[in-house]
């Protein structure tokens, strides 16, 4: 099913819902409705970037590993629109962790550590270079515009050593007891973001 709001088009198939629609009703609803507004908020930062650049439609598709932007033509962008509408997400989401953390020292309302915390990890994660991550295509644009030719975005050694090096670093805090959990949940996003895009 799909939802259309001028030219912003929202894809989301039946797993996807099927899953929002299991956190929402669990008990800690809370916590999963902030990380779907700070999830809103990343994509949001994308799109004023692309609409800016002129792109007639664009196409949301969010699915159990995430949300994508897709049926954008690389012609139609330039490296430094591309550049920039890649950063755009992460850049709101740290933008955004920098006001809540600001705001939990001015009143310590327990909501702010939340909303502090989810943008945070939301926009560092999204900075790793990977090339299904923002920063795998900031990083692909950046050396297109540089060479001003082509980059091919086949990236596979850069995956896999830095999926290696976030997988080293999981060990190393399982066995040192430092929130190993919450490694291992950013490496498994990562897995299953590269497998289900």
């Amino acid at each position: 099913m799909y939802f259309e709001c001028g030219r912003i088009r929202l894809r989301i198939d039946f797993l996807s819902a099927a899953v929002i629609a299991f956190f929402l009703l669990t008990q800690d609803a809370r916590s999963f409705c902030i990380l779907l507004l700070s999830a809103a908020a990343h994509e949001a930062g994308h799109i004023c970037v692309l609409l800016h650049a002129g792109v007639p439609r664009i196409t949301v598709d969010l699915h159990p590993g995430g949300a994508a932007i897709r049926d954008i033509s690389p012609e139609r962008l330039s490296y430094r629109q591309t550049f920039a509408a890649a950063l755009a997400g992460p850049a709101v989401n740290l933008f955004a962790a920098a006001v809540f953390f600001t705001l939990k020292h001015v009143t310590a309302h327990q909501i702010f550590v939340q909303l502090c915390s989810v943008h945070f990890m939301l926009g560092a994660v999204n900075l790793l270079p990977l090339s299904f991550l923002d920063g795998g295509t900031a990083l692909f644009s950046l050396l297109s515009e540089r060479k001003k030719t082509p980059v091919p975005p086949d990236m596979t050694a850069v995956d896999t050593i830095t999926l290696l090096c976030m997988s080293a670093g999981c060990l190393f805090l399982i066995f040192t007891g430092r929130t190993a959990y919450y490694a291992l949940a950013f490496t498994g996003y990562c897995i299953l973001s590269r497998f289900l895009r």
